[in-house]
């Protein structure tokens, strides 16, 4: 019917700054996103969870009691094998670049960096390429 919409919940839990793997046309499979903790201890956005659009599986990795900071889908071929960026704070006042699987969510590298980042800082990834480097 023509002036209408509707709307349906997606996953099971609450999602802030969702992200697709760049690159490509049509729908994407797999959305990256900051959510809630699934064990409900903490009110803040604690996790970066993977949300599958066609099956409904959800992928959780907490960081409880850290805040983890936008995910960012850096492209890999397909949308399960992107990776994916996060920048987070610590708890002890400090922030990593934290590397995760985009298949599983399984942590791959922790870089600290020399300077804090607050919470809420977004992000992108952009290849070199496009930067002119190479």
């Amino acid at each position: 019917m023509a002036g209408t919409c509707r709307t349906r919940p997606l996953g099971p839990r609450i999602a802030e700054l969702p992200r697709v793997a760049p690159g490509g046309d049509g729908p994407r499979r797999y959305i990256f996103s900051l959510g809630a903790p699934p064990s409900g201890r903490a009110p803040f956005l604690t996790c970066i969870q993977r949300l599958d659009t066609q099956t409904g599986a959800d992928l959780v990795q907490e960081f409880h009691p850290d805040l983890p900071g936008e995910p960012i889908p850096v492209p890999g071929g397909s949308d399960e094998a992107a990776w994916v960026l996060t920048v987070y704070r610590a708890a002890a006042r400090r922030t990593d670049l934290v590397m995760l699987r985009g298949a599983d969510l399984s942590l791959q590298a922790v870089l600290p960096l020399p300077h804090a980042t607050p919470p809420g800082f977004h992000g992108n990834w952009v290849e070199a390429a496009v930067l002119g480097g190479s």
